[in-house]
């Protein structure tokens, strides 16, 4: 069967069955967020206490990113989704059946693993399958992603109100969702060659085996893991807007408003990844990283000073529709820099995110509660400013 098929149609495959994966992983970890009231009063705990949920999964993630780092680019990209689909089956059919919040716990915890490690190899799989026209193909992976995400709540609420399952139908559904994907891939793997990748090695790289240290003394990938963390900072300004808006001015931003105003940002976003698709070949990522973050952090300072409901609204949207695709970019220059090594290269940035995520919010907490909460979403913009001169004076871009 292998021999009647051309590597173009081979490409074509192995793409739609990364696209399949990257959209069930996005659903899958935007499931929780509106399931939660539900796990919540079934485990019967406090909100507090149901902080462990998104703990669990995001440790899942910093673990996975150190194995990562050192191991992923020794195994076979294709072989080993197929086998990570499995174990993603497991973790969800646990969840779904979990007798105790412990077991949640620790299958919540694999599932931030394995599906983090999904998105990680779907994204350099296709890199490899693309080569230097990697920016349009990681641009439709990740516009499925953001898709995913938004129809997770309409899918939770098919599950529960068409379906008349509990909470728990949802993983369960999503676990069978992914057996069958890792089936009929591996049956693929079986009956189809894999396509011929378009990776070319870097002729300013050495070596053939990839070193952590390499990474911290490659100026262009210390850049990039120091944006990691910036923009993990940057990104709760977004994040803590609800909450800011509830403490600050209660009267003028309702409910509504203030979930009209996030609507005006998500949709901009989803608008910014669907450009993406057909302009990724016009677009120098660095230059265009520069511009987005020096905008967007203009755009959060002036609507905090403003503070008014229109200035929010529009320039919430403006900031959406210039940054949704910021971090496919900051992936296309990471697998620029190390095409060949692009596992270990996404997980290093990956996981100097994952730190800033933890730490972000305490750290905002702590000064919204003991000085004030204007200066904490200062915070964020700080280093909204500081991603523009990591991208301006750190990252030096390549000659053509």
């Amino acid at each position: 069967m292998s021999q009647r098929l051309s590597n173009s149609a081979r490409v074509r495959v192995f793409m739609i069955y990364c696209c399949v994966m990257m959209f069930a992983f996005s659903l899958s970890s935007s499931m929780y967020s509106s399931l939660a009231p539900f796990i919540i009063t079934h485990y019967g705990i406090s909100l507090t206490e149901s902080s462990l949920f998104t703990i669990s999964s995001s440790i899942g993630n910093l673990l996975i990113n150190l194995i990562i780092i050192r191991l992923a680019d020794r195994f076979d990209k294709g072989k080993l989704l197929a086998v990570l689909c499995g174990i993603l089956t497991v973790a969800l059919m646990v969840i779904g059946t979990a007798p105790a919040m412990s077991v949640f716990l620790v299958a919540n915890c694999l599932q931030g693993m394995v599906g983090y490690w999904i998105n990680n190899l779907t994204t350099v799989y296709v890199s490899d399958l693309y080569g230097e026209q990697r920016g349009r193909y990681i641009g439709i992976l990740y516009t499925l992603f953001a898709v995913g995400s938004a129809v997770a709540p309409t899918f939770n609420t098919v599950v529960l109100e068409v379906l008349g399952m509990d909470w728990s139908g949802s993983y369960k559904i999503l676990g069978w969702f992914f057996l069958l994907t890792a089936v009929s891939f591996a049956a693929v793997l079986i009956l189809v060659r894999q396509p011929e990748k378009k990776t070319v090695k870097r002729e300013d790289h050495e070596d053939s085996k990839l070193a952590i240290s390499e990474m911290i003394r490659s100026r262009n990938m210390l850049a990039l893991i120091c944006s990691g963390v910036t923009m993990a900072f940057y990104g709760y300004f977004s994040g803590m807007l609800p909450v800011y808006f509830s403490f600050t001015a209660p009267d003028v931003y309702t409910t509504a408003l203030r979930n009209f105003i996030l609507t005006c940002y998500t949709v901009g976003q989803m608008i910014s990844r669907f450009l993406y698709i057909p302009l990724a070949p016009r677009l120098n990522p660095i230059r265009y990283l520069r511009f987005q973050s020096l905008f967007c952090t203009v755009c959060s300072l002036v609507c905090l000073m403003a503070n008014r409901p229109i200035v929010w609204m529009v320039l919430m949207f403006c900031s959406g529709v210039i940054s949704g695709s910021a971090y496919t970019m900051t992936v296309v220059l990471t697998c620029n820099e190390y095409p060949e090594h692009s596992s270990s290269a996404t997980a290093a940035t990956g996981f100097a995110s994952g730190i800033a995520y933890l730490v972000a919010t305490p750290i905002m907490n702590l000064v919204a509660d003991n000085i004030s909460f204007f200066l904490a979403m200062i915070i964020p913009i700080g280093f909204g400013f500081a991603t523009y001169f990591i991208y301006q004076f750190m990252y030096k871009e390549h000659k053509a």
